[in-house]
């Protein structure tokens, strides 16, 4: 008979029941700690997979300071047992539960210790970081095994509705009110998924994010200096309502390079129900023929959101293409007002005992991109198939965190390229493959995806005399890239040169395009079975 897998979760957070139900479902046997002092050798040598979660009645800082030293511990006593040996050829998955968005962005950055990136397979988050996800990517992605094919009525629309095309006018807009961590994490998350083809045909047709808050002269410096290579490259402007004033800022090479950041940038200080905020809302709402407009309520007060959700200009709720995300921690009140209702585009978000995945389906997705970029670009031809073991083992291989997530931010839009091209999570089945054209045209997407990504984790593209060091030899691309996080390829596509090996670098952007149907297909297929197997 198969041993039944055992889950060790050790500390308490709202979530963790949720998180308990799911495993279970799973076929689970599910062990819960209060502390790392309460984990010994013989626990730990029987667990196959743990959840640390960080408490939710203390501060962030101090909350992400114990739950990273109870990783620290058990990193220690895991080096004591035979389970050691055990993570030359699989990884333990560990969901690491944060409290706050810095400490999530700071190891994205830095990384964990070698050890700790040897023997776990880390999967860190927030709530926030969960929340977004869902609200902007639709229910399907990260739905329980018990709702597979059938997302509840709450799942909000994707950010990007029915997909936009090479063809199309249209753009995302995202308008958050409150730039709280939730709302910080939406922002980022646009950023990081919203990217189309139409940019490519026309790069006035950039993703817009505003954000609003009565302090925002204050908060919009955090966003600045932790993201300053992104915004040093970006289109923004600020304003404020009341006085009228407005900054603009034109991205560090405007004029002498092409533009290649797809994303555009306003900061407003000010509140929803200023005259001239309200007359935008209505006329953001009336033009979705231009742009698909998602209203975000991220104030830190539950009655504060949850009474502007109603009070928003007619317009938006007319519009079924807009899209209003509320966040409370409660949700019944939603439940009972039906999807059928005048106010059938609110949704809420954020609530706070539910919104994460067990089965870490971006993951699951990343694993199968890295398989088929070693295959392409490492050792072998272009794969056709996804064998199981293969895949985990050259998962294996991936060494650090930060490196294991860039897989994971090029699947996050991968349900976004599928719905540019004309199809849907629903019809993956009949996605077989790419055309010569379509390639062309989602490589250069996913160049730009690639490049607010680099932006994002803190490189930068070279100056001009840099640049010119670089192109004179070739060699010095990886070193200015390793030491400096100067990357030569932070540009538009059209003006993407060769790698040392002399290769034209849209190569991978191409064939990471083509994987997609593949991809799909197998993500697919295994959640699929994955609900089987739950159902028996």
């Amino acid at each position: 008979m198969k041993a039944r897998k055992q889950v060790l979760l050790v500390g308490s957070h709202p979530v963790g029941r949720d998180m308990q139900a799911q495993f279970r479902e799973l076929g689970y046997t599910v062990v819960v700690r209060e502390s790392s002092a309460e984990v010994d050798a013989t626990l730990l040598s029987a667990t196959t997979e743990m959840a640390l979660l960080a408490p939710a009645d203390a501060d962030e800082l101090q909350a992400d300071n114990e739950v990273l030293a109870w990783l620290q511990d058990i990193t220690s006593l895991l080096a004591t047992t035979n389970r050691a040996a055990c993570y030359t050829t699989a990884r333990m998955p560990l969901h690491l539960l944060l409290r706050s968005q810095t400490t999530l962005w700071m190891l994205k950055t830095v990384d964990f210790s070698a050890d700790t990136n040897r023997w776990f397979d880390i999967f860190a988050f927030t709530m926030e970081d969960q929340w977004a996800l869902r609200a902007l990517m639709g229910g399907l992605w990260s739905m329980k095994p018990s709702e597979a094919r059938t997302p509840d009525d709450l799942a909000c629309p994707p950010i990007d509705r029915q997909g936009i095309g090479v063809h199309s006018n249209q753009t995302v807009h995202l308008v958050v009110f409150g730039l709280s961590a939730l709302g910080e994490q939406l922002a980022v998350y646009t950023a990081l998924m919203a990217h189309f083809p139409n940019y490519v045909r026309d790069n006035r047709l950039r993703t817009r994010i505003t954000l609003v808050d009565p302090a925002m002269h204050d908060r919009q410096e955090t966003l600045l200096g932790r993201y300053r290579h992104l915004f040093d490259n970006s289109y923004y402007r600020c304003v404020s309502l009341d006085s009228g004033q407005t900054r603009y800022h034109e991205p560090m090479y405007h004029g002498q390079r092409d533009d290649f950041v797809d994303v555009e940038w306003e900061f407003v200080e000010g509140h929803l129900h200023h005259p001239l905020m309200q007359q935008k809302l209505a006329l953001w709402a009336a033009s979705s023929d231009r742009q698909l407009l998602t209203v975000a309520l991220c104030d830190a007060d539950d009655n504060h959101n949850y009474q502007e959700a109603f009070s928003l200009p007619a317009p938006v709720y007319h519009n079924p293409e807009t899209v209003v995300l509320v966040r409370v921690r409660q949700q019944m009140a939603f439940r009972m007002m039906g999807r059928g209702s005048r106010f059938a585009n609110v949704y809420p978000i954020g609530m706070q005992d539910s919104g994460y995945d067990v089965r870490q389906p971006l993951m699951q997705m990343a694993r199968m991109l890295n398989y088929y970029y070693v295959c392409s670009f490492g050792r072998k031809a272009v794969p056709t198939e996804m064998p199981a073991d293969e895949v985990e083992q050259e998962w294996t291989k991936v060494e650090g965190f930060a490196l294991r997530y860039s897989n994971v931010y090029n699947v996050m839009t991968m349900a976004t390229k599928m719905r540019s091209l004309g199809h849907s999570t629903d019809d993956w089945s009949r996605f077989y493959a790419l055309t010569a054209d379509e390639v062309e045209q989602m490589a250069a997407v996913e160049h730009n995806r690639w490049v607010v990504d680099r932006l994002m984790l803190g490189f930068r593209p070279p100056t001009d005399d840099e640049k010119a060091a670089i192109e004179a030899d070739i060699t010095l691309k990886k070193t200015y890239k390793n030491e400096q996080r100067v990357h030569l390829d932070l540009c538009s596509y059209r003006e993407l040169g060769t790698d040392e090996q002399g290769n034209d670098v849209r190569v991978y952007d191409r064939d990471l395009t083509a994987s997609i149907p593949l991809i799909a297909n197998a993500f697919f297929e295994q959640m699929d079975a994955a609900a089987d197997n739950s159902d028996t």
